[in-house]
Order: C-alpha cells, then sequence, then structure tokens
C-alpha cells in the first residue's frame, strides 16, 4: 500500500511539473515576443504615449493619477461584463467582445506593421497594411469567439499574440512611474477581483449558464486543464518590454527571472487552491528584481523624474 502511494504521488509530480511548464513556456514566449515588438518599434521609430497626465509635469502625482485612471476602467469594464451575465445579455456580451478584439487587432498590427514599413522604408505598402490589419483583427476575434468551432492550438496562439503584443504597446506607451504603479495597482485589484469582485462572478456565473452563455476565450489553456489569463500576459509582457526599452538587457534578464519565478510560485500554490490571482507575485518579484538590477549597474537614478 506504502509503495503504491509513492508510484501514485510520483506520477502526481510528474504531471504537475509537466503542467507547469506548459503555462511556463507560452508565458517565455510571450514576453520574448513583446520585447522583439518593443525592440522593432525602436527601430521605426514610432513611439507613443498614452497617459491622461505628463509624469513631467506632475510628478509622482501624476504617475499615481495615471495608474488610477486605468484600474478604474478595468473595474468598470469587468463590471460592465457582470451585469450583462447576470441579465442574460449573452448577445450583447458577445458583440462587445468582438468589437473590443477587433479594434484591438486592427490596431496593434497597424501600430507594429507601420513600424516594419518604416523599417523597410516601404511606406507605399500602406494600403496593404491597413487591408492586413483589419483582416487579421477580424478573423482573430472571430476565432475567439466562437469557441465551440475553433482550434484550442490556434486559440491560445492568438492569445500569445494579443498578450505580447498590447504588453509591448503599453511597455511602449507609458513612462516609467506610470508602469510601476499601474502595475501595483493592477496587481491589488486582482487579488481583489478573483477572490471577491468582478472575475470570480463572471466565472461563476458562466459556470452556472454554461450552456445559454459561451464566453470568448480569454485564457491560454494547457492539455491539463490549467490557464492563464491574458490580462495576465498582457502585463508580464508590458513589464518586460519597458525594463528592455528603458532598462537594457541585464536589468531585462533580471526581470524575466523575477516573473517567472513569481508565476512559479503562483502555480505550486494553485495545486490546493481552485483559482489564483496570476499579477501579485509575479508582478511584486519582476518589480524587485527592475530595483536590484538597477541598483546592480548603478542606474537608480534613471528611476528619478525629471
Amino acid at each position: 500500500m506504502a509503495e503504491n502511494e509513492q508510484i501514485s504521488d510520483s506520477v502526481e509530480k510528474r504531471i504537475a511539473i509537466k503542467a507547469i511548464g506548459k503555462i511556463m513556456l507560452p508565458t517565455i514566449l510571450s514576453i520574448s515576443f513583446a520585447v522583439f515588438l518593443a525592440y522593432i518599434s525602436v527601430l521605426g521609430q514610432t513611439q507613443v504615449e498614452i497617459t491622461p497626465f505628463s509624469e513631467q509635469e506632475g510628478g509622482l502625482g501624476a504617475a499615481g493619477l495615471n495608474a488610477l485612471v486605468y484600474v478604474i476602467a478595468a473595474l468598470l469594464g469587468a463590471s460592465l461584463l457582470v451585469i450583462l451575465l447576470k441579465r442574460g445579455y449573452g448577445k450583447i456580451l458577445n458583440a462587445f467582445m468582438f468589437f473590443g478584439m477587433t479594434l484591438g487587432g486592427i490596431l496593434l498590427t497597424g501600430y507594429f506593421g507601420l513600424a516594419v514599413l518604416v523599417i523597410l522604408n516601404s511606406l507605399n505598402l500602406f494600403f496593404i497594411l491597413v487591408v492586413v490589419s483589419v483582416l487579421f483583427g477580424v478573423s482573430a476575434a472571430y476565432v475567439l469567439i466562437k469557441r465551440t468551432i475553433s482550434n484550442p492550438y490556434l486559440q491560445n496562439t492568438i492569445i500569445l499574440g494579443y498578450g505580447g503584443g498590447l504588453g509591448a504597446f503599453l511597455g511602449i506607451a507609458m513612462p516609467t512611474w506610470s508602469t510601476i504603479l499601474l502595475l501595483i495597482g493592477l496587481s491589488i485589484y486582482d487579488i481583489f477581483a478573483v477572490t471577491r469582485g468582478p472575475i470570480k462572478q463572471i466565472i461563476e456565473i458562466s459556470e452556472e449558464k454554461e450552456k445559454e452563455i459561451q464566453l470568448p476565450a480569454m485564457t491560454y489553456s494547457s492539455s491539463e486543464e490549467i490557464e492563464i489569463g491574458l490580462g495576465d500576459l498582457v502585463f508580464y509582457s508590458m513589464l518586460t518590454a519597458h525594463t528592455f526599452l528603458n532598462f537594457g538587457s541585464f536589468s531585462l534578464v533580471m526581470v524575466s527571472a523575477g516573473i517567472l519565478a513569481g508565476l512559479m510560485i503562483t502555480l505550486k500554490m494553485l495545486e490546493r487552491r481552485r483559482m489564483l490571482p496570476g499579477l501579485p507575485i509575479s508582478i511584486a518579484f519582476g518589480l524587485v528584481a527592475l530595483f536590484l538590477s538597477l541598483l546592480i549597474s548603478g542606474q537608480l537614478g534613471l528611476l528619478q523624474i525629471i
């Protein structure tokens, strides 16, 4: 009996290790893709800023307001989804999600595609880029919405693309302290959302009304039924892309290692729980790694707001 239990424990450990690997690998691919896109953006000189308040003029106060705006937007968006689910407006919800994912796909493909055209000195192909961006945005959103007829591998690939692409864009478009405070704010929000708030409610309602409402694919799913949310991939990618652009390769390696170490701990904790927030531990480790890397390299001064 004891020998059988040891064999069973060994099998379970192997399965757990395999499951962790199937989440770690896509995370590595997502953050690597984000860094690649950030590099493309630099070469193409297509940098933008999307914060409503200027850090240079308002300092940390402005950075805090920028973070607050995005956290509130995340809360309102998730709350709207809960309301639509509770009232059984599945078609409206899917239409809303389809529009958002289509628009996101078009903008991301267009933005990074424009950088590629600039690098290749081929702006005469801009119209083709517009057509490709629209086709990609619509088809990618369709695949994620129509889960019952889609290939799970294709869905996972699109999730990785969205995660790395949106993460890279945010990492490029937001200044450093806005990025840091936003990631801290979202990590705190993630704890609330998963344990008591909108994300928990969305999962519970979707399970209860599984036959009535089919939610879009918004997670990367392994064959062991362990999932990592699109939002987690986006913000892991955001931190790594921003680190690469602003602090160099050494800090990038440190931050990536911190994020993956945090993810490993989260996955181990998940063995005893049904669901855990994916951001807090990984983002905490990543930010600590960032500060340590800047301390070691003597670049802490780069965090000063001018």
